[in-house]
């Protein structure tokens, strides 16, 4: 039975015994361990996706160990994880943070583009990699840039990279929190790592048992917590409602906590959009979609003061065309135009409800009893 030390950076948070945690520092544990003590879960979590992904699995040939269940190959590396600072100790470890944390990725081409037959060589080694703690069914790869940043780099199809970038471009324009998106090619993008090294932890949204589906409960939960994180929430609802996101869940948005006190700081910024745009088939007549109809229902129901400036069609075809991604940027800047319209109009017809003062409740006061978890 494993014996040892939940970890943030070189401070003990929790004692391990078997699956079950005993917290010493209750305020820096990992979200998830609100909703559940089950150790393994947790670190099922945090496992990179080879069942989805082919690269995936090939890299775990690679490395000797697709026998491994999930939870077992993520304690080849200590459960560390480039966007936050916990990590498990055994008990009879000497290892410190700087020992488990990764300074160095020599797999990430072999995790986004597949490995070359070499890298199946007998000979081959096995390296500590953050690519076994990088949930996500897409292709990807974590690298480290000369000046000392991660970048993680993601491949698809011309429609994903450009939806990603253009994403970013109108969240950038919108003035609304986003992560930072370079294209690399047709078919690769690059996003950098918007921990800045885990120098805040980054804690998605099924730690809490959020919805993948339910913005409206989403929101009303968000608002018991904090009236800045309800409203940071709808600003990425409301980003995913011009880009038509088919694929937001509670994997990819959550929080920012501060690694010393366990506070959440913000939500994380806007990112995984590649399911978008171009990227997913849209009507041929435009109107209020089931996208747009559950984000006003959410607007309307809380009262929620969204706002965002209308870009005009020649707006947004400056902010597209000079992305270098050749697919049919015409038809995006339709899309676009046409969903900003729309969602536009309904804030105008509703302004006055919207933008009178004090409009959003008041946010409850969290006692020591207060799960953050979701209920029934």
């Amino acid at each position: 039975m494993f014996q040892g030390w939940l970890m943030s950076r070189d401070e003990k948070i929790a004692e391990i015994s078997g699956d079950s945690l005993t917290p010493i520092q209750n305020k820096l544990l990992p979200l998830f361990f609100e909703c559940s003590n089950s150790l393994t879960d947790w670190l099922n979590s945090r496992a990179m996706d080879y069942k989805s992904r082919p690269n995936a699995r090939m890299l775990r040939k690679v490395l000797r160990i697709s026998g491994l269940r999930a939870s077992e190959m993520v304690r080849l590396v200590n459960a560390a994880c480039l966007t936050d600072t916990y990590w498990v100790k055994p008990a009879d470890s000497e290892l410190t943070y700087q020992d488990v944390r990764f300074h160095s990725n020599e797999y990430w081409r072999a995790a986004l583009f597949g490995p070359k037959l070499s890298d199946f060589s007998a000979s081959a080694h096995f390296s500590r990699t953050p690519e076994l703690t990088s949930p996500g069914s897409f292709e990807k790869g974590w690298r480290l840039d000369e000046s000392g940043v991660w970048w993680l780099y993601k491949a698809g199809k011309p429609e994903h990279i450009f939806s990603e970038m253009a994403a970013f471009l109108l969240a950038r324009r919108l003035h609304y929190p986003t992560a930072i998106y370079e294209v690399v090619n047709e078919t690769t993008i690059r996003s950098r790592d918007f921990t800045n090294g885990a120098s805040v932890n980054f804690e998605p949204a099924f730690s809490l048992e959020f919805s993948s589906d339910d913005v409206i409960e989403n929101y009303g939960r968000l608002l018991k917590m904090s009236p800045e994180l309800a409203y940071q929430y709808a600003q990425i609802v409301t980003l995913d409602t011009l880009i038509a996101n088919a694929d937001r869940h509670n994997g990819n948005w959550g929080f920012l906590r501060d690694i010393s006190t366990g506070e959440i700081i913000s939500m994380a910024p806007n990112y995984d959009n590649n399911l978008s745009l171009l990227a997913i088939e849209h009507d041929k007549m435009p109107g209020v979609d089931a996208f747009i109809k559950e984000w006003q229902n959410m607007v309307l129901f809380y009262h929620v003061p969204v706002r965002f400036p209308l870009l005009t069609a020649d707006d947004i075809r400056a902010m597209l065309e000079p992305v270098p991604v050749p697919v049919d940027k015409v038809l995006a800047v339709s899309i676009l135009s046409s969903r900003m319209q729309t969602m536009h109009h309904f804030l105008l017809e509703h302004q006055n409800t919207l933008y009178q003062a004090n409009t959003l409740p008041d946010s409850p006061e969290l006692s020591g009893g207060t799960t953050l978890c979701r209920t029934p």
